[in-house]
């Protein structure tokens, strides 16, 4: 029963496959995850660093009062 299931997740996947423009972009998809994930990590740290340096350069009077 588990393997019918498992073809049927991947039906549309063997679709993908069948067109050669469409493969291509797949496989850079799939080749360019991890440069993707290193930019974002970075983007995340780089966002953090600016915000918590900005929010520290506020005036006491500025800053947001907590909930």
């Amino acid at each position: 029963m588990k393997m019918v299931r498992m073809m049927k997740v991947l039906r549309p996947v063997r679709l993908l496959m069948r067109s050669e423009g469409l493969k291509t972009i797949i496989e850079a998809l799939v080749a360019c995850r991890k440069p993707i994930f290193y930019a974002s990590l970075f983007l995340l740290i780089l966002c953090s660093v600016f915000s918590v340096s900005f929010s520290s350069a506020l005036p006491s009077h500025m800053s947001i009062a907590p909930l």
